[in-house]
């Protein structure tokens, strides 16, 4: 399923804000993985010895719950880091968490001597690399405090406003759009809500003039309504 690289196929970013740092002058020394649709990248207990690179396709890091059911915790879509906690942390997945390709994926992975030998050769990275940990664990945070939300809009509205604003294009200055196939059902495993809840919102949604959803697209109508959204107060369970 691998292959060693042998030039820069293209210029892959790791992005912490405005900051860039350019991958391709060492994907030569990267190994190229190729994961099919539905496909695991990280399975359960496995150690992450490489640090991983999304250079296309759309990956799911979810975990099963105690109650059985399926948490996405991280949409990577590429470029993305994968399991780059894990990595520095020098563990194993635990038992409950899996990464899985969502679409045909490539991935370059590195090698923790190569990780370690260019961190020393460039001190200045690893400031980015803690302001990437930090920035992980405070969305992790984030999403615990969601959870405590019960009001089903606001979730749902929430999860819209961050994806699009990561991973879609703007417009305009209120106008956005995602291209890609983004499912109520895997919306609704993101934020932990059942399916018909999500239906039931993002048809409003769409009836309301504030998106405009297809199978392969989704628009963001209005993106200072969303905004207002995420910053209102609500009730927590």
């Amino acid at each position: 399923m691998s292959e060693k690289t042998s030039n820069k196929e293209m210029e892959y970013f790791f992005r912490q804000d405005e900051q860039l740092f350019i991958l391709s002058d060492y994907l030569d020394k990267a190994e190229k993985l190729q994961f099919k649709k539905g496909s695991c990248i990280i399975a359960s207990c496995q150690p992450v010895d490489y640090l991983y690179f999304i250079t296309k396709g759309i990956a799911y890091h979810s975990i099963l719950t105690p109650n059985g059911k399926e948490r996405i915790i991280h949409v990577l879509m590429a470029p993305s880091l994968c399991a780059e906690s894990l990595f520095f942390l020098n563990e194993a997945s635990d038992s409950s968490e899996q990464i899985i390709a969502k679409t045909d994926c490539t991935i370059y992975r590195f090698s923790r001597d190569f990780i370690d030998g260019l961190l020393i050769e460039r001190p200045e990275l690893n400031k980015i690399l803690i302001d990437w940990l930090c920035t992980l664990s405070l969305n992790a945070h984030h999403q615990v405090a969601d959870d405590l939300v019960k009001d089903p809009r606001y979730r749902v509205c929430k999860f819209i406003y961050k994806y699009v604003l990561e991973y879609g294009h703007r417009l305009n200055n209120n106008h956005y759009i995602f291209y890609g196939k983004l499912s109520h059902y895997d919306i609704s495993k993101y934020i932990g809500i059942n399916r018909v809840s999500v239906s039931t919102v993002m048809r409003n949604l769409e009836v309301e003039g504030l998106i405009r959803k297809t199978n392969d697209e989704l628009e963001i109508l209005d993106m200072d309504y969303f905004e207002d959204m995420c910053e209102l107060p609500f009730q927590c369970i």
